[in-house]
């Protein structure tokens, strides 16, 4: 199997739509804040490598709205808020 076969079969295997919910729910976890006991979730990577990454690529896919960032540390907000339950 060539490189160009084994790219198609990983795409073939992968949902997009699912690994960006995966990507979400972790994003969830990890970086979810309230601040003085607001209501107001938002997002905080905390500073960690990971936490941003995830963050800035889930803005890219207009998951999230990201407020302010500086190296890894990475502020935003969720498009549309998301259910804590979920």
């Amino acid at each position: 199997m060539n490189e160009k076969q084994s790219k198609n079969l990983v795409n073939s295997c992968i949902d997009k739509a699912e690994l960006i919910e995966a990507l979400k729910d972790m994003v969830n976890q990890h970086c979810s804040c309230s601040s003085d006991g607001c209501e107001t979730v938002h997002l905080d990577s905390m500073a960690l490598s990971a936490n941003a990454h995830a963050m800035r690529l889930l803005a890219r896919h207009g998951e999230l709205e990201i407020t302010d960032q500086y190296g890894r540390r990475v502020i935003g907000n969720w498009k549309e808020q998301k259910n804590e339950t979920d």
